[in-house]
């Protein structure tokens, strides 16, 4: 059995941590990131209670790496909840699909961009090494291979639902973490980081510019 199909209970403690510290930090920055992006001020965090992605047409994938650890954030969505949602932010533009595509791909960057910037802060100062990593481009596509999803090991991939008064937005985030490969490139300074992460504190900056505003 490789680490990244293993269960919390099946993880050494410490591992075990780091992925809670990851999801959570990856919640919080992607509902940061949307209240920001839309100024939408309702948006709550809540869990996923169906497992049917069929009315979600739409996936928009991102993945970041640095040495030992791999985090892919990924979004579902109707092309109405991206209408809507952009409609937040320029509410005067006539719109096409693809501007409202474009507008989930640009909050898929912002919260992505805002973890890495996290470890990027977080690495140099509790494991005294630079940090290094990198960041894929937003890609989306249709969703119809991924209409049901696997919940039964919700700590490598995880699912939830940001919630406002007139819709939601669904989100994961399907971590990788090689332990052998932390404790080698961190110096051994894991407890460390881990308590950053999991004291980290998100602010909601970042912008979305569309249409050269």
């Amino acid at each position: 059995m490789t680490e990244d199909t293993k269960t919390a209970s099946e993880l050494s403690p410490i591992i075990a941590k780091f992925y809670f510290a990851l999801q959570t930090t990856t919640k919080e920055m992607s509902k940061s990131r949307l209240i920001q992006s839309t100024g939408i001020k309702d948006i709550v965090i809540k869990p996923l209670s169906s497992n049917d992605l069929s009315f979600d047409h739409w996936i928009i994938t991102m993945m970041m790496g640095c040495p030992g650890i791999n985090i892919v954030f990924s979004c579902h969505f109707s092309t109405k909840v991206a209408r809507d949602l952009t409609l937040e932010k320029f509410p005067k533009k006539k719109l096409t699909a693809e501007d409202c595509h474009e507008f989930l791909s640009e909050y898929c960057n912002l919260t992505v961009g805002g973890i890495k910037n996290a470890l990027s802060t977080l690495i140099p100062i509790h494991c005294k090494r630079p940090s290094e990593s990198t960041i894929t481009p937003p890609e989306y596509k249709p969703s119809y291979d991924e209409v049901k999803i696997d919940t039964s090991n919700s700590l490598t991939k995880h699912y939830w639902l940001l919630s406002w008064n007139e819709g939601s937005l669904i989100c994961s985030v399907t971590l990788n973490i090689k332990e052998k490969d932390l404790n080698s490139a961190y110096n051994g300074n894991i407890e460390n980081l881990i308590a950053a992460i999991s004291t980290f504190q998100v602010d909601d900056t970042g912008d979305i510019e569309l249409f050269g505003t």
